[in-house]
């Protein structure tokens, strides 16, 4: 339980670190706020209502600013020692993660909204943001993937200097109490992807190149299964299927899905022990392969994307693990647009695609004789500027609200952001920024932590 004393010694770290920054990873305060701590710390139920908080980054320097929805202002930034970050957000929503592949490490700011549980009741805080002096090491953080209330880390080693792989594993808890959960490290580096269900972790396996049946050797072709013991995983087994040049990984409530050159990988538990299939490509795809899946817990459907490095075309498609089907999804684009961000809504009910034309696509799933059929429902326009004046490095962003049916839309080259209600879809809000932003992500207490 957090008390009054603790909740003011997180807020007052965040200063300190203004007199003690070195110059390495950390951030440092660049601006105060007055009354800093907003303490919810009485033993009866308290549950902070908020649409939540953005934490965006600055294009043309090194910060990161923490917009507060509700109050529609920036309530802190933070100077940063480079701007070669990801951001992301911890799967509990409480935490910015910043990670630097090329300095090996990944920072955290606590956006300074959480929910705990007390006994027979939820408790909800909310204080200033602050930069935490918590930090992972590992060699090149890459995917960063998220399990239930786990975020797992997958830092891909080094070649060059013999730096092996590794996985840990954190939760917004952990973050706070400064310590990793668990941690698996391998004897060879790789660009790999690992997904927690309970005490299994399904993380990928490269063999050696002789064996490997991998076009590009750093892609794995093998997924193993381990075993939680308490701060680190045992070897069980690796699953009796390949999964050539392997890259990107989803799950749902049930099922953990591996994307293959030649197709998709679905795994689940059943009767204690685990099955297997792969999903192969279809024909539209035929010389391509899914890069990025997408997952939800809500929905029995994954999503895809193959990209064609030589036309650009970007196929988005639909993987049903219940039928063994794969399809391609009609979103109905526009002439000339191509997708670059996707997201699904808050509940799972809705996928939405961002498109380099300036439009917000929706695409609904309806059952039809117990199979969800995804079809076009919507298309957005979010583009205030003429798209044929962008400049380069000038784009869209989108990033989805963790607690109502709520999209975010920067636009770079008018440096605003857009507030569209996805049920109706209407543009509710025009926030103006005095700031490029680069690329954002949404922090909040989610839905589900709402009791």
């Amino acid at each position: 339980m957090f008390s009054r004393l603790k909740l003011s010694t997180i807020a007052l770290s965040g200063v300190l670190i203004t007199g003690c920054f070195d110059g390495g990873s950390k951030g440092v305060i660049k601006h105060e706020i007055e009354n800093p701590t907003i303490d919810h710390g009485q033993d009866h139920d308290h549950t902070v209502e908020s649409k939540g908080r953005l934490v965006l980054l600055n294009k043309d320097k090194s910060e990161a600013h923490v917009f507060d929805l509700d109050q529609r202002k920036i309530l802190e930034s933070f100077t940063l020692s480079t701007s070669s970050v990801a951001l992301q957000t911890s799967a509990g929503g409480r935490y910015a993660l910043l990670s630097d592949r090329q300095n090996d490490v990944v920072s955290f700011i606590d956006g300074g909204l959480w929910q705990e549980n007390h006994d027979n009741h939820q408790h909800s805080y909310e204080q200033a943001p602050a930069f935490s002096d918590f930090e992972l090491h590992g060699f090149a953080p890459t995917h960063i993937t998220y399990s239930d209330e786990n975020t797992i880390v997958f830092n891909d080693g080094n070649a060059a200097t013999g730096a092996n792989a590794s996985i840990q594993i954190i939760d917004d808890t952990s973050i706070a109490n400064r310590r990793i959960k668990a941690t698996l490290n391998f004897e060879i580096n790789m660009h790999g992807v690992a997904k927690l269900q309970q005490n299994t972790l399904f993380a990928t396996v490269r063999r050696g190149d002789d064996e490997s049946t991998s076009n590009a050797k750093v892609l794995p072709d093998q997924i193993g299964v381990y075993e939680l013991h308490e701060d680190h995983f045992h070897f069980d087994s690796v699953l009796d299927i390949t999964c050539p040049d392997l890259h990107g990984a989803a799950q749902n409530h049930e099922a953990v899905a591996f994307a293959c050159r030649d197709g998709v990988v679905i795994t689940h538990s059943h009767n204690g022990h685990f099955e297997s299939d792969k999903i192969t490509n279809i024909e539209a795809i035929a010389n391509l392969r899914i890069g990025t899946l997408f997952g939800h817990h809500g929905s029995n459907t994954f999503l895809g994307t193959a990209s064609d490095r030589v036309t650009g075309e970007v196929n988005i498609l639909t993987i049903a693990p219940e039928e063994s089907e794969m399809a391609l999804l009609d979103w109905q684009p526009v002439s000339n647009a191509q997708p670059i961000s996707y997201s699904f809504n808050v509940d799972g009910t809705q996928f939405l695609i961002l498109d380099n034309q300036g439009y917000l696509t929706v695409v609904d799933a309806h059952q039809h004789d117990g199979h969800a059929h995804w079809t076009f429902k919507q298309r957005i326009d979010v583009s205030k500027a003429d798209i044929s004046t962008l400049s380069e490095g000038q784009r869209f962003g989108l990033v989805v609200s963790k607690r109502e049916n709520t999209a975010y839309v920067t636009d770079s080259a008018a440096s605003t952001i857009l507030v569209v209600n996805i049920t109706t879809g209407e543009i509710e809000d025009t926030i103006a920024l005095t700031f490029t932003p680069s690329s954002m992500t949404w922090l909040g207490i989610p839905e589900g932590d709402q009791h």
